[in-house]
């Protein structure tokens, strides 16, 4: 990211997550809103996304069941399948990273 002025609250993050079980891994990426930056934009919780949640893992999250399956991947294309529960996917996050940032004042 070329320039982050925390001092301008409103805009939307564009913030990028990491999982990764063994070698293989997947990515979801996230907008995020409202009057809030750094630290506080980077705290993953399924009941803070929408449902249109980009990924690149086939990543699926049941609502009423509060669990999760995904696909990860390797470096060769091999797939890993994983599922569990929300405390599950939390614990394969490598990484978190805001990796954009649009102020209203750049609209």
């Amino acid at each position: 990211m070329e320039n982050y002025n925390v001092s301008i609250r409103n805009g939307v993050h564009r913030v990028r997550v990491t999982l990764q079980q063994w070698k293989y891994k997947g990515h979801i990426w996230l907008n995020i809103g409202g009057n809030c930056y750094g630290r506080s934009i980077i705290d993953f919780d399924f009941d803070c996304v929408d449902d249109d949640l980009e990924n690149d893992c086939n990543l699926v999250y049941e609502e009423e069941d509060n669990c999760f399956t995904a696909i990860l991947k390797d470096d060769d294309g091999n797939e890993c399948v994983v599922e569990g529960e929300a405390d599950d996917f939390n614990d394969m996050i490598v990484a978190v990273e805001i990796i954009a940032y649009l102020s209203e004042e750049e609209d």
